[in-house]
């Protein structure tokens, strides 16, 4: 799997279709992941974003920074010549790994700022219980600035070792564990890994900026044009009995952050749903407004197909 680029006159408009070129190699992935999302920065044009998914539920992989998996990289397109290979995709320049299913990557329109929307673990477990109803939360993440050198950015998410809280209902061994942090769960199968502890998911991973209401799956971002709103598009998933998601809703943000905290279980405000498949509210009471305040449109127009991978 590839990146491509082709030449384009937007006043015809025309597409020279023999004027391909390939900008970034080594994709691919096996498995049920097969998207690869593309952001080109207003702020910086020269600079490209893509973002690899994981190849499974759980994938070893993405444990190995060196196989690309999991990740969103950056590229200067512009320094490459028509006599230059293109780039592996482990050459990019790292704004973050360990991240499951980032489909939606979006830029900031004051700040510049690069955000992601990350569809996380289905079937979770922790300590032999079932928690997948309501665990782990989907996340809005943040990597930094495109012309940022700090060293911290190009982070560890913590997938497939660590997951966000969602609902502390029932929760296994909830401890001082809270909302909006990040704990290990069990695996599925074997894997030759040893899991983290608590502390070590909380501390030494990064944490997502807010949580959203689990199996929503988030494939969308996009910014007003003054950065204060991000419209995500939920697509919703297969991984829960009464199902979530299946909409359009909105983050409010401020100076370039979100308005909410990070433990808080009211992130989004829902402005078109789909009435046939309707956005359910968490069952513990902590969660009654998970999913957000429902203000605006309905309509059947936006029905999902009966089982999506998220």
């Amino acid at each position: 799997m590839s990146t491509y680029s082709w030449r384009y006159d937007p006043s015809g408009p025309s597409l020279r279709t023999t004027s391909r070129r390939t900008l970034v190699t080594n994709m691919g992935n096996p498995g049920s992941h097969p998207t690869r999302t593309l952001l080109l920065s207003h702020n910086h044009p020269d600079i490209l974003v893509v973002s690899r998914d994981s190849g499974e539920n759980e994938d070893d992989d993405a444990l190995d920074r060196s196989t690309g998996i999991s990740q969103i990289r950056a590229f200067n397109i512009s320094a490459l010549s028509n006599d230059d290979d293109p780039y592996d995709y482990t050459d990019g320049d790292l704004l973050g790994w360990s991240l499951r299913n980032s489909v939606g990557v979006s830029e900031h329109p004051e700040t510049g700022g690069i955000w992601s929307v990350e569809n996380s673990v289905d079937d979770l477990s922790r300590r032999g219980g079932d928690i997948h109803a309501d665990n782990p939360a989907e996340e809005l993440n943040f990597h930094g600035y495109l012309n940022d050198s700090d060293a911290s950015l190009g982070g560890n998410y913590g997938y497939p070792l660590c997951y966000t809280i969602l609902s502390t209902e029932n929760f296994p061994s909830l401890g001082d564990l809270a909302i909006g942090e990040q704990s290990p769960a069990d695996w599925e199968g074997d894997h030759d890994v040893t899991l983290p502890g608590d502390d070590e998911c909380s501390t030494e991973y990064v944490p997502p900026v807010l949580p959203f209401q689990a199996h929503t799956a988030p494939l969308d971002i996009k910014f007003d044009e003054n950065g204060t709103r991000a419209y995500v598009s939920f697509h919703g998933s297969w991984n829960r009995e009464v199902p979530v998601g299946y909409d359009v809703s909105y983050v409010s943000f401020n100076n370039g952050r979100p308005s909410a905290p990070q433990d808080s279980t009211n992130t989004t405000i829902s402005i078109i749903y789909n009435i046939d498949r309707p956005t359910v509210r968490a069952t513990a009471s902590a969660l009654s407004a998970s999913h957000g305040t429902r203000q605006g449109v309905c309509g059947s127009a936006l029905t999902a197909p009966a089982r999506s991978s998220s």
